[in-house]
């Protein structure tokens, strides 16, 4: 028996609807698999970049400041990481706050008897030479080629979701990297010091500036 035209109508169309199926479903289907190689890409650079410093590449430790403030700070050269929303909220304490956060600091970078000392600008002179000190120790680090690879491994990852940090210019001479995921930022050895000495106007124009990354 021979199919009729309207017949052969129904099977072409049937036919080409079944294929149309099938790439709507390989399509899903890939799209699964993209997903899931990418939560497993994320899930590795997370492993690899863990509390690992941007900077340098050396190991960072989280360490507690002030209260129940934590801060994770690179154990070679200094600088510091604050999660998403951290540092606005520092910028934003009282002058009081802002004082017990910074002694706070210097009890995890400065032997523990020189921060008690109340000239203030002696301090500074063991906080500069402790810089000075630590940079000295990195150059020396960097020597290693090891150590050198590490660094070029780690550098410019966040330390907590490893993804890529940007270099982000706020004014006033301060730049500070901030993850291009998670939004945490970076700070090196001696910028909070910097921050610090700003004036409250100061203070508050980079705060805004880093809401504004925040929903950029």
């Amino acid at each position: 028996m021979k199919r009729s035209h309207t017949e052969d109508e129904w099977f072409a169309k049937h036919e080409r609807d079944l294929i149309e199926d099938l790439k709507r479903e390989r399509f899903r289907r890939e799209q699964r698999v993209a997903e899931a190689l990418q939560q497993e890409e994320a899930r590795k650079r997370k492993e690899l970049h863990w509390l690992h410093c941007p900077k340098c590449g050396s190991q960072m430790k989280e360490e507690p400041v002030v209260h129940d403030r934590k801060v994770e700070r690179c154990t070679l050269c200094g600088g510091l990481f604050f999660d998403r929303g951290e540092l606005e909220d520092i910028l934003f304490l009282s002058e009081e706050e802002r004082k017990g956060f910074r002694i706070g600091i210097l009890h995890l970078v400065l032997p523990f008897w020189k921060t008690h000392k109340t000239d203030d600008e002696k301090i500074l002179i063991d906080f500069h030479a402790d810089q000075e000190k630590r940079k000295a120790q990195l150059a020396e680090k960097l020597t290693d080629p090891n150590a050198k690879k590490e660094q070029e491994l780690h550098r410019m990852n966040c330390p907590k979701c490893g993804s890529a940090m940007k270099a982000v210019d706020l004014g006033h001479e301060l730049e500070l990297d901030e993850c291009t995921l998670c939004r945490g930022v970076f700070l090196d050895y001696g910028e909070l010091e910097v921050i610090r000495a700003f004036s409250d106007e100061e203070r508050k124009a980079i705060r805004n500036t880093l809401l504004k990354l925040g929903i950029s």
